[in-house]
């Protein structure tokens, strides 16, 4: 909570009538932000914390998956475009579901972690 007055500059009342009120949030945000408990005050990590350590910290704890928990990335690309010598307008659509194993081997550590290490090993053993 004293991070969130600080950078609102909160000054007295009700908070998140004030967090509303300067942020333009609607009833679905601020309980959206009293669900990650940002109105609540809990202890930080020493040391200087930048905004994103803070809201790293509450995600980390908030958004934490239990052993049994998986994710899943789902995507969905839809590329319009028109056809050689403006043939009409043609429409691509590329799709992908992507379930995770378990918190440790993630859809995510699949999709985003995965192709950047393979370009990575890529680069490095001078492939094009």
């Amino acid at each position: 909570a004293s991070w969130i007055k600080k950078k609102t500059g909160y000054t007295k009342g009700d908070l998140e009538a004030h967090v509303a009120q300067k942020t333009g949030a609607d009833d679905k945000t601020i309980k959206m932000l009293r669900w990650l408990e940002l109105f609540e005050e809990f202890p930080l990590p020493p040391g200087k914390l930048s905004s994103a350590d803070i809201l790293h910290q509450v995600l980390l704890q908030k958004w934490a998956m239990e052993p049994e928990d998986k994710d899943m990335v789902v995507m969905v690309h839809q590329i319009e475009y028109t056809g050689k010598g403006g043939r009409g307008k043609k429409t691509l659509e590329s799709s992908l579901v992507c379930i995770g194993k378990d918190p440790e081997n993630t859809a995510m550590a699949a999709t985003v972690g995965l192709p950047v290490a393979i370009v990575a090993k890529m680069i490095l053993n001078g492939e094009n």
